[in-house]
């Protein structure tokens, strides 16, 4: 159930301060439930036709059609994509993140600042199949390199292996598992951009771009696992662990 602004909790906050070239500032700041890291939300925008569920479904979508109008993670990206909507991907900006920790800086291309912003949006919306990366959000970094959105996938898979093992449940340590989930992920991401492609954008591509950005990391990083790629840290474990 989406949560909104009017509910009491502790809330968990990012802040993506955006400048332009040309002097003009976007501030975007996300709010999550510091429990379950939940968006919670402030609509100001009718939900526009592209959000709902039946435009297109996703291959392991379990919502309840009946129970679901819209696809949550459309619904909440709308303001976002509809904030963009008339600028370049290429377009330079600088940006500041603002954590309850530590603050970020960037000069980048404002698809791959969007791409950060999404990527927030995406796993804490309510999709049965994003939803799983929820927990990354807790230690969100910016602008991961491909090596480390590899190492926090692993170690997100591996944590929740733990826990499920720990609660009596059927494991799997293999990261075989990790790489079938992330196929799950990989379609999510597809026919997300279809359908942000039934908008007409005319040549402004800055949130299918964006959500491109968001696939081919995670696409990389899942070929280093593939591949064995993440051997480089096995000295170093070895190392210090051994006994």
């Amino acid at each position: 159930m989406m949560r909104t602004m009017n509910d009491e909790k502790k809330l968990l906050t990012f802040r993506y301060d955006i400048k332009f070239s040309n002097g003009l500032q976007k501030i975007f700041v996300i709010n999550l439930d510091s429990e379950t890291l939940e968006l919670v939300t402030d609509h100001k925008l009718a939900v526009p036709e592209w959000t709902k569920l039946s435009v297109t479904s996703c291959p392991k979508c379990n919502l309840d059609l009946s129970r679901y109008d819209y696809c949550p993670v459309a619904a909440n990206l709308a303001e976002l994509v509809d904030s963009f909507k008339e600028y370049y991907s290429f377009e330079e900006v600088d940006v500041v993140v603002e954590t309850p920790e530590r603050n970020y800086f960037k000069h980048s291309t404002l698809q791959k600042v969007v791409s950060s912003l999404m990527g927030i949006y995406m796993v804490t919306s309510g999709c049965p199949v994003l939803d799983k990366m929820r927990l990354l959000v807790r230690t969100h970094l910016p602008f991961p390199t491909p090596e480390e959105s590899a190492f926090r996938l692993t170690s997100l898979y591996l944590f929740a292996q733990y826990v499920l093992e720990k609660n009596g449940q059927e494991v799997n340590w293999d990261l075989r598992g990790l790489l079938e989930f992330y196929k799950d992920v990989e379609a999510v991401n597809k026919n997300f951009c279809m359908r942000l492609n039934t908008v007409q954008f005319e040549d402004k591509d800055v949130s299918v771009n964006a959500v491109n950005i968001l696939n081919v990391l995670g696409t990389l990083a899942t070929i280093s696992i593939r591949e064995n790629e993440l051997t480089q840290f096995h000295k170093l474990i070895l190392s210090h662990w051994s006994k």
